[in-house]
């Protein structure tokens, strides 16, 4: 199937759930609403004790990105920035939010400045260790206002790896084109990063 044949697919097919059979779709304009906020949530399971005292499950989010004028940054839970200076006026147009790892934790993109992005990915990783993937199954959520909604489930994770880019978001035109990426790495964001072009100049908060 060619890309163009490809896309026009992905454009009017409605699907809920990327996974190995549909690893990509698009969200058009008046898909996803072009004011407000797209918000991009890493959920997953809680862990307990034996005694089924909650614990500490040793994940967290971030993502990478890139705008058209060439740009690069990160934001993540610990360490980096945010995104701040790029869009209309200055605006801010992705945020983390969620710094309890009990939680979902989620990021909100500006959906009135996103076409000034070229593309974004979003990771899930542990710090300083592996997380233990099995008993979280996390998975990602995109949700827009419009009532549209998207899980981007992660599959089986290798032994040692620490970080998980789960998925991107690529502008291309009016259309915003979601793939799933289920990419494990054993090393940390850094590297995860470099992956996909990006430099290695960026703090990880923790490597």
């Amino acid at each position: 199937m060619s890309e163009r044949s490809s896309r026009y697919r992905q454009r009017h097919e409605r699907v809920s759930t990327l996974d190995e059979e549909h690893p990509a779709t698009i969200w058009t304009g008046e898909q996803r609403g072009t004011g407000g906020a797209m918000t991009v949530s890493l959920n997953w399971t809680p862990l307990t004790t034996r005694t089924g005292l909650p614990r500490p499950g040793n994940i967290h989010f971030g993502c990478f990105w890139q705008a058209l004028d060439g740009e690069t940054g990160v934001i993540q839970q610990y360490g980096a920035g945010t995104a701040t200076g790029t869009g209309r006026a200055g605006r801010q147009v992705l945020r983390l939010v969620g710094g309890d790892e009990r939680d979902e934790q989620t990021i909100f993109a500006d959906l009135g400045t996103l076409a000034t992005f070229k593309r974004f990915f979003v990771y899930a990783y542990g710090l300083h260790r592996a997380p233990e993937w099995a008993l979280l199954r996390p998975s990602v959520v995109v949700s827009a206002r419009t009532g549209e909604q998207l899980t981007i489930r992660l599959g089986n994770a290798p032994e040692n790896a620490r970080t998980c880019v789960a998925a991107s978001f690529h502008m291309v035109g009016d259309d915003l084109v979601i793939r799933r990426e289920n990419d494990f790495v054993e090393g940390a964001q850094a590297d995860a990063a470099v992956r996909y072009g990006w430099p290695r100049g960026w703090d990880t908060g923790g490597r």
